[in-house]
């Protein structure tokens, strides 16, 4: 983790500070803000901007010791012989601080400027009157300042600049420059959650992370590995901010730190209107209007996890029973607030009936909250609709380990509802699943078996479950309309862990009808509601199909971050979540990481029949290689597994793969696909000539795919070349090099194309960039399955067109 703290989300603060000091009118700026805020971080870089313009000396200096007169600046000042109120003792120091500037612009940086002793705050305010310095000045909101100071602002001669809490974007943009790389979705939530934007609590939250080894970069991407907890400096922080408090206003906080937000009237209804002025005052609460509602809660919500801390088992369960009492006198009258009564009630050691238990988790928005009354539903009735809640919320969470184990005691396996959520938790643990019509189609469309899982589904009634997987099926089958219409019938009823499925199914029927800028606004509006409700399967789905799209439209570096992140999510080879690895393996392999996407790949199917998506992406792999013949056959099998299941989706992008890395393909092509994207793939597959080619590349770049644009466009100069058409060959790879640029530096085959050598045949450049990576004439025929004889036949033809000596020469020739 870096140890500068890098000032992210300021510009504008520190543009209005640069146009302040150059105000003839002016001689002081406030930053005022809460604890925390970057008053200090955004004061020093004040300070370096003002020595960097080079005609002011910039002094730092630090509010301390308020009972010692001129204490804050005496290292600064000589010995004095008179007292500080002596007029002379002040202009005194005030020529010790000019000559300490060397004759240019003197830039005082006072920081806590609340607690200067009175002697120096008269000396910087003289200075500051008589035009002999400028001072920049920090004060903490809510924090008495002398008046000295507070005159600056209030004559006129210093402007103020109200610092607030960073936003969700820029808070994100902080961690990440914080630590020094990408960040996964869970881990900024989580942060935003616990500092709500406050700078220094980033910083000291990060920063126990990676002490405790709970904050871990893995392929690049910091990801938690556990709950993220302030760090005893943190904590001290925040409690002193909290401050000595009186027995009624630790009974609100209390009140607050477990119940929060609580309507005013409840509190009202208390009798806690003083002290509720009282602490909204000191800056410990806040009031908002939610709706028709005032709501009260604490300030921040570190304040709440450090009053929960130092509040005792007996004092917390006496708050909840207050908490039950206020709610109930006053009405529980919003949907969150059943599910919140029965979370006190539980707490406060009051018996609850297991079907209000039940009927709160159920109808609780965040999977942690519902996750927790499941569990108290099943301490108390030990039902199974109570486990197969719990399971069903496990499940939705990625751990079908415990939603297994959750469900072995359930003896009635007749239960609809029992019988597809073992069915649902055996088949992510890989165990012989039941005989579950939603559940057993699932499975046979992870396989490939397209066709099948629609037979399966077809005489199942519309269930939320039966939708998601039909969905699917339809995407698979290319019939994205038919998709779409099915995702969105499923979506608009109840919602359940197979929800994710479903909007996969949008996802998937967006993007591969070629709508990319719906699909991504789509995914990027259901990452961010996942992550507020903790649903890391419906998090990795859309994370998922971010990636995917990002990498059709080559921004190969993004897309490798968005599928590392979903694929890191626990799951089964369930159809929301599946061929992330490959598509992972894809991007880790176009970014020069192909060793890594060869490992990913190792055991990548883990149903019993194979599915086409790892030998397409082991295609790739291969023609990344070099190794053009080893491309061709895999090809040809991933388009024979997916047209043997029906999956047309899964042809169709073989086929154009085929295309894409330049080998031949299997005759025949799928039929009756919908969307344009679908339309475009195929005409690629059918382009004979440049002309062909650079249409193709238009049509691509309509659709926003400039990798797509340029890989067409490349192969269309590798026709004219052929041709001998100069001119159309010059402008269709200017055209390709203009979209390649739009991408994140991309190396696929047909990219590499455009520079290497048009003389050679196909096979004469796949052994010469085979020899080019050090591979012996041996090594490459058994390869290749030909005689070395054949190899060094190639080689030598290849040195006398390319007018190279031998192997040394070839890498800087062919790659």
């Amino acid at each position: 983790m870096r140890q500068e703290w890098p000032l992210v989300g300021r510009s504008a603060e520190l543009d209005f500070a640069r146009r302040t000091l150059a105000t003839p009118s002016l001689s002081g700026l406030v930053l005022a803000g809460r604890a925390g805020v970057g008053r200090t971080r955004l004061l020093r870089e004040i300070l370096a901007a003002a020595t960097a313009a080079g005609d002011a000396t910039a002094v730092e200096v630090r509010a301390t010791a308020p009972g010692i007169p001129f204490g804050a600046l005496a290292h600064l000042l000589p010995d004095l012989d008179r007292g500080p109120d002596d007029a002379a003792t002040l202009r005194a120091c005030a020529a010790a601080l000019r000559a300490h500037a060397g004759g240019t612009r003197l830039v005082l940086g006072i920081d806590d400027a609340t607690g200067l002793d009175p002697a120096s705050a008269t000396l910087v305010a003289h200075l500051c009157h008589t035009r002999q310095a400028f001072a920049v000045l920090t004060v903490q909101v809510g924090v008495p300042v002398p008046d000295a100071v507070f005159g600056l602002w209030k004559d006129g001669l210093a402007e103020r600049l109200d610092l607030s809490e960073l936003d969700r974007a820029r808070s994100d943009e902080l961690v990440a420059a914080l630590l020094g790389g990408p960040v996964e979705g869970a881990v900024l939530q989580e942060l935003w959650e616990l500092a709500q934007g406050t700078p220094l609590f980033l910083r000291e939250l990060a920063a126990a992370g990676t002490t405790a080894g709970t904050l871990t970069c893995e392929d690049g991407v910091w990801r938690s590995a556990g709950p993220l907890a302030p760090g005893p400096r943190l904590l001290e922080l925040v409690e002193s901010r909290i401050g000595a408090v009186t027995e009624d206003e630790s009974t609100l906080l209390e009140l607050l730190a477990h119940g929060a937000p609580l309507g005013s009237e409840i509190l009202l209804e208390m009798g806690a209107e003083r002290v509720l002025a009282r602490t909204e005052r000191r800056g410990l609460v806040v009031s908002a209007l939610s709706g028709r509602r005032l709501d009260v809660d604490l300030v921040h919500p570190l304040l709440a996890e450090v009053i929960r801390r130092r509040t005792t088992p007996l004092r917390a369960r006496r708050t909840h029973r207050i908490l039950v009492q206020a709610i109930e006198k006053t009405g529980a009258k919003r949907a969150a607030d059943g599910p919140r009564l029965v979370g006190w009630r539980l707490a406060s050691g009051t018996p609850v009936d297991a079907d209000a238990v039940l009927a709160a988790a159920e109808g609780s928005l965040d999977l942690r909250a519902a996750e927790r009354l499941a569990r108290a539903a099943v301490a108390a009735s030990d039902g199974p609709r109570a486990r197969v809640l719990l399971a069903d919320l496990l499940l939705a969470t990625g751990r079908a380990t415990e939603a297994e184990a959750v469900l072995v005691p359930v003896a009635d396996a007749a239960a609809e509802r029992l019988a597809l959520a073992r069915a649902t938790a055996r088949s992510w643990l890989g165990l012989p699943p039941d005989e579950v019509g939603p559940v057993r189609a699932a499975l046979l469309l992870a396989a490939g078996r397209c066709t099948d899982a629609l037979a399966e589904l077809a005489p199942l009634a519309p269930t939320v479950e039966v939708l998601a997987v039909r969905a699917l099926a339809e995407c698979a089958a290319a019939r994205y309309t038919d998709a779409l219409a099915t995702a969105e019938q499923g979506l608009a009823g109840e919602s359940g862990w197979w929800t994710p499925a479903l909007q996969s199914a949008q996802l998937g029927a967006y993007t591969l009808a070629g709508r990319l800028d719906e699909a991504e606004a789509l995914a990027v509006a259901g990452y961010a509601e996942a992550l507020a409700r903790h649903w890391p399967v419906a998090s990795a789905v859309h994370a998922g199909w971010l990636g995917r799209i990002a990498l059709l439209r080559g921004r190969v570096r993004t897309a490798r971050r968005w599928l590392r992140e979903a694929a890191a999510v626990p799951t089964a080879p369930f159809p929301p979540v599946s061929g992330l690895r490959e598509e992972l393996a894809i991007a880790m392999g176009l970014t020069g990481d192909g060793e890594a996407a060869e490992a990913l790949l190792t055991g990548v199917d883990t149903l019993d029949a194979p599915t086409p998506w790892p030998l397409v992406a082991q295609a790739w792999l291969a023609a990344i290689r070099g190794e053009t013949s080893l491309a061709e056959r895999l090809v040809g099998e991933a388009v024979g597994l997916a047209r043997g299941g029906g999956a047309r989706h899964a042809e169709l992008t073989a086929l154009h793969a085929g295309v894409r890395l330049g080998v031949s393909a299997p005759a025949g092509r799928p039929a009756d696909l919908q969307g344009e994207l679908a339309a475009v793939q195929l005409a690629h597959l059918a382009a004979a000539d440049g002309a062909a080619l650079d249409a193709v590349a238009e049509r691509f770049a309509t659709l926003g795919l400039p990798l797509l644009a340029a890989e067409a466009a490349a192969q269309a100069v590798r026709d004219y070349e052929t041709a001998g058409r100069t001119g159309s060959r010059q402008a269709a790879a200017k055209r390709a090099t203009a979209w390649a640029r739009e991408c994140e530096e991309v190396r696929t085959p047909a990219l590499l194309a455009l520079k290497a050598p048009t003389e050679l045949t196909r096979r004469e450049l796949e052994i010469a960039r085979l020899a080019a990576t050090g591979m012996s004439s041996k090594a490459i025929a058994a390869r290749l399955v030909v005689s070395v004889r054949t190899v060094d036949n190639v080689l030598h033809s290849v040195y006398a067109k390319l007018g190279v000596k031998g192997r040394a020469d070839l890498a800087e020739a062919v790659t």
